[in-house]
C-alpha cells in the first residue's frame, strides 16, 4: 500500500466527499505506541502521516459549507481513546480501534493476524471484515 493507492481508493469510494487534516508526527505515533504498548501497523502509520484522521463530509445545502458526518479513519487521539475503551470494557487486547460504521460498531485492526475486524456492539460479536486496512478502504 502506498499513498497514491490510498487516495485513489478514497476518491473511488467517497467521490471526493472526504476531508483530510494535518499529518501526525513520528513523535506522536511513538507516544501513542508507547501508551498502548504495541506498534501501529505500517498501513495505519502511512495514513496518519498523510492525515490525522480522514473525515467523510457532505455539503450543507443551505450554506454550502462542508460538514463532517463521520470518520473514515479516526484521528490518532481518537484511536488511543477508543482502543483503551475496548481493552478495558471488552478485553480486546490485541486490537487497535481505528474507525466505526456510524451506528456504534467499531472497526479494529488485529495486530496478531494483521486483519481488520468489526465489533458489533449490539451482540458483542467480533467478525473478520477485511484482510488489510487497504481492503477496508
Amino acid at each position: 500500500m502506498n499513498l497514491d493507492s490510498i487516495i485513489a481508493k478514497l476518491n473511488k469510494h467517497f467521490a471526493n466527499s472526504f476531508k483530510t487534516n494535518q499529518p501526525v508526527t513520528e513523535e506522536e505515533i511513538i507516544k501513542v505506541e508507547s501508551e498502548l504498548g504495541l506498534y501501529l501497523p505500517d498501513e495505519l502509520k502511512l495514513i496518519l502521516k498523510f492525515s490525522n484522521g480522514i473525515e467523510e463530509v457532505i455539503k450543507n445545502s443551505k450554506t454550502q459549507e462542508l460538514m463532517s458526518i463521520s470518520y473514515i479513519i479516526y484521528s490518532i487521539n481518537m484511536m488511543l481513546i477508543q482502543t483503551i475503551f475496548y481493552r478495558n470494557n471488552y478485553c480486546l487486547q490485541n486490537c487497535i480501534v481505528f474507525s466505526d460504521d456510524g451506528i456504534g460498531n467499531s472497526f479494529m485492526y488485529n495486530i496478531v493476524n494483521n486483519s481488520v475486524y468489526i465489533y458489533y456492539s449490539i451482540d458483542g460479536e467480533l467478525e473478520k471484515y477485511a484482510e488489510s486496512i487497504e481492503e477496508y478502504l
